[in-house]
């Protein structure tokens, strides 16, 4: 039956005795008063509240609802039943499927339990972020005696705000009958947690409207919704209100500005704060380092941390985290190794954070190995801590030890998450980490990080660097969601030697979807024009650039630059390059570089002499450039004299390719017994690049017997190449010896190895056009034959004799000029002269090195037609013009 209980007028279930026995029942919650809530006293006291409740309030203490889970009737359910209640709320720690068991409770058996017990069911679902729980602790309280209680409905808010369901929390706000300064602070709390600012402050406003006077909490709690510039505005607003109210001096409130204007980016408007506040405690300097920390201010973030201890303050785990990224945000090793004897001395336990950070710092400052002795001594290890070190390994090109931390991690039941993942993607960056990078990529899959944008764009990263685009490019269109990230990857992955033409594709795809370029988007676009000698497109980008306003862009007017020279454009590279505002060390290599490409020897010394009178210290791509540039001149004492510059002056240690220069230098020279000598005597161990260089100079000079050893060490390395095959093969043929000749291609043929066949391309309009040697599958292949004769011709009126010593087939002379008439970039120059305007330049592109024939034949024909011919080989560039070459003929 349903009785009263005494001193209270709301029903409970009972069973037939009318005086039944209250047992109480052990209920874990812990305080139900969270800051900026006030005391059940102070809330009670404003708030209508029948005399029966207000009597049970102060009958149950809360040291008493600690313990008890309200007051019923234990004879009101079945015994099975009361015992499980009791098991339920039993503990001291109450997890969400306890949380829910304990709402079940309340809600199935119709528990009458009191204000401060329910306000910690209210405050435990809000905390344990259990939305399902707390609506229907709502729907408890809806149909209660309690329903309007401004107290719990302040308390609802913050539970749905905590949640992440701003409607409910609105909604519940906006249905109070009446509502308090807490009430608005609660709500405003929710929105600023949430980050959203407009609304945080619209709130706000309509308080002011409505005459309820701000305190320090209303400001901490929306100071917290502002973060990024464009918020500014609104936190300064919020900042004017605070000094009319006196605020401003409060350390709570100004340490709350100075976190908000770090995180809008405004860091003067933080440190003036900062530099205001009298009373500044540790969090203060906290909030300071860690402002300079987040925005690449590392430097000052430390100088600051010096103060912070010269003024004699003791900083906590939060200052050293801030002061450890700062070091490794500035890859200061030294300053961290100083930072982390300051963490010893201090006597701190660094916790897992902390713990996490230094392993951060070592890895970011290069030192591998204390970065495993900090994660070694770790005596907690999460997640962060394996993908930080995992990381660590990935970015330092250490695939071995990376994966075997991945599967370490794994055995010690450590989940991967999508970082992790991404991580270790960076370790696979050629082709030969491919097969290894698909292994990862498997399981991600079966990790469920497929559709991450995140992990997507690692692994649009991953194939394009390891070289395999088509794999990049099935990702991308699977792709759920894309941003101008995922975008920017695509393009990159494309941006590769014979993929150009399609990473500009992705460019205008990405134009045409909204996705504004950025200029990571414009430096790979441009390298792609590069790479196909796209001169239009080029230009057309260039166009865009100085549109979206990133003209001023240092990195992009290198990236122009580059693409213009290695278009064929020298004159175009020049004049971006007068024309930048500002330039740094790669602005000079750059422009230098393209005119060691075009084959300007002494134009490039020049500049570089320009570039050392600027203040400017060369690295070690620009003398690559300088010694290129006196590779293709002939400039052997220049050469000489800067390669030995590099370590004397510069301090500068000579890489392969610096070798490679000078030692091709000396062969093409004619010194092969120096170039030889210097190539066993280097510090490092020569690739087949650099002995294919000198074997290359043993053809041109004819020594055969020097080839053959240096073919013989060639194959030895397992160069599987056509090269070197071919290279002995042309010079046993040159010396008439054709046996040996066809024995090197036997070699070849035994092997696998296929001749890679001269290409040569033009760009007519907007299409590129190709031609191999011999090509009749062009549809004008007879205007082109037919211009290849009316040439010939003219150009044996003008003197031009076939060198039939470069075809080395056992053939007629006849055969042997018919081969040389139709190579590939002869066939590109007839089709351009039949297919453009008199007097248009001509561009040609072309695979391999130009041979001495064509390179002959071009000089006539640009006399002949006058027009320019540009001719871009593997090696550089040749521009024939008036029956003359800018290399000298010395290529």
């Amino acid at each position: 039956m349903i009785v009263k209980c005494r001193g209270h007028g709301a029903p409970f279930l009972c069973c037939r005795s009318a005086k039944p026995p209250i047992t109480p029942l052990p209920f874990p919650f812990p305080s139900p008063f969270p800051f900026p809530f006030p005391s059940p006293a102070l809330a009670l006291r404003n708030t209508s509240i029948p005399p029966s409740l207000s009597r049970l309030s102060k009958r149950h203490t809360p040291t008493h609802l600690l313990s008890s889970y309200g007051r019923l009737h234990s004879s009101a359910m079945p015994a099975n039943s009361k015992i499980r209640v009791q098991q339920t709320l039993a503990g001291n720690k109450l997890d969400p499927g306890r949380l829910k068991k304990a709402v079940d409770s309340l809600i199935r058996h119709n528990i009458r339990v009191d204000l401060d017990t329910l306000a910690c069911i209210v405050r435990e679902c809000g905390n344990a972020k259990a939305l399902a729980e707390g609506k229907r602790v709502h729907d408890f309280l809806r149909k209660s005696d309690f329903e309007g209680n401004v107290f719990l409905s302040n308390l609802l808010v913050t539970m749905y705000g905590k949640c992440g369901s701003l409607e409910d929390a609105s909604r519940v706000f906006e249905q109070m009958p009446s509502r308090n300064l807490v009430s608005w602070n609660s709500v405003i709390a929710s929105h600023g947690r949430a980050g959203q600012a407009k609304e945080a402050v619209q709130l706000f406003r309509r308080m002011l409207k409505e005459s309820i006077k701000p305190d320090k909490v209303t400001f901490l709690s929306i100071l917290n919704a502002f973060s990024g510039s464009e918020n500014l505005v609104y936190g300064s607003v919020i900042h004017a209100s605070i000094v009319d109210c006196g605020l401003e001096g409060d350390v709570l409130v100004g340490n709350a500005l100075i976190s908000m204007y770090g995180k809008c980016h405004s860091l003067e408007d933080a440190r003036g704060i900062f530099d205001k506040l009298h009373n500044r405690d540790v969090v203060s300097w906290n909030a300071m380092i860690a402002a300079y920390g987040q925005h690449d201010r590392g430097n000052e973030a430390i100088q600051l941390f010096v103060k912070m201890i010269d003024e004699g303050l003791k900083p906590n785990e939060i200052t050293f985290v801030s002061v450890v990224d700062a070091c490794a945000s500035t890859a200061n090793l030294d300053r961290g190794k100083f930072v982390h004897a300051l963490i010893i001395d201090s006597g701190l336990q660094p916790s897992i954070i902390l713990g996490n950070a230094l392993v951060n710092m070592y890895a970011k400052c290069g030192d591998l190995s204390e970065t495993q002795i900090i994660f070694d001594k770790l005596l907690k290890k999460n997640v962060v801590s394996w993908t930080t070190l995992i990381g660590a390994y990935a970015q330092h090109g250490n695939k071995k030890n990376a994966i075997e931390l991945l599967k370490k991690m794994q055995g010690e039941g450590v989940r991967p998450n999508k970082i992790t993942y991404v991580s270790i993607l960076e370790a696979f960056s050629s082709p030969v980490d491919l097969s290894e990078g698909k292994v990862i990529h498997s399981e991600i899959r079966n990790s469920g990080f497929q559709f991450d944008l995140v992990v997507d764009t690692a692994l649009l990263n991953m194939y394009g660097k390891c070289g395999s685009p088509d794999d990049a490019r099935r990702i991308f269109d699977d792709m759920r969601e894309r941003d101008e990230i995922a975008w920017n990857a695509m393009i990159a992955a494309y941006a590769h030697p014979g993929h150009g033409k399609n990473a500009i594709q992705i460019f205008y795809e990405m134009q045409k979807t909204g996705v504004k370029p950025t200029v990571v988007t414009y430096v790979s676009v441009l390298d792609a024009c590069a790479d196909v000698t796209a001169l239009r497109e080029g230009k057309m980008i260039h166009e865009s650039i100085v549109d979206s306003g990133f003209d001023k862009e240092i990195v992009l007017g290198n990236a122009l630059i580059n693409m213009y020279a290695k278009c064929g454009s020298l004159q175009d590279a020049r004049t971006v390059f007068d024309n930048m505002q500002s330039r740094d060390v790669f602005s000079w290599t750059s422009v230098i570089a393209a005119y060691a490409q075009h084959g300007h020897g002494h134009a490039t010394l020049e500049l570089f002499r320009q570039m050392l009178l600027g203040g400017w210290k060369p690295n070690e791509i620009t003398f690559i450039s300088v010694l290129s540039a006196c590779n293709h001149g002939g400039l052997v004492d220049e050469g000489l004299y800067y390669f030995e510059s590099m370590t004397a002056a510069y301090a500068l240690s000579p890489t392969l390719e610096h070798y490679g220069c000078i030692i091709d230098l000396l062969g093409r020279a004619g010194w092969l017994d120096k170039a030889e000598d210097l190539l066993t005597k280097m510090p490092l161990e020569p690739d087949a690049v650099i002995w294919m260089s000198l074997l290359g100079s043993c053809r041109v000079h004819g020594d055969v017997e020097r080839g053959k050893h240096i073919a013989k060490r060639l194959l030895e390395l397992d160069f599987n190449h056509d090269a070197p095959h071919i290279l002995l093969s042309n010079m046993y043929a040159s010396a008439n010896r054709w046996m040996d000749a066809a024995g090197a291609r036997n070699i070849m043929e035994e092997k696998g190895i296929q001749k890679q066949p001269g290409r040569s391309w033009i760009e007519v309009g907007e299409t590129v056009h190709e031609f191999f040697a011999g090509d009749r599958l062009h549809p004008q292949t007879v205007q082109i034959y037919m211009e290849i004769e009316n040439l010939k011709h003219k150009m044996s009126e003008a003197g031009y004799v076939p060198d039939t010593s470069l075809v080395l087939h056992n053939v007629e002379e006849e055969k042997k000029e018919q081969l040389l008439l139709a190579h590939s970039e002869k066939l590109a120059v007839a089709f351009g002269l039949i297919s453009t305007p008199s007097g248009t330049p001509l561009r040609v592109m072309k695979n391999l090195r130009v041979c001495p024939d064509c390179h002959n034949a071009m000089k006539f024909i640009s006399k002949i037609v006058n027009r320019e011919i540009v001719v871009r080989d593997s090696n550089r560039f040749h521009h024939f013009k008036e029956g003359c070459c800018s290399c000298g003929d010395y290529w």
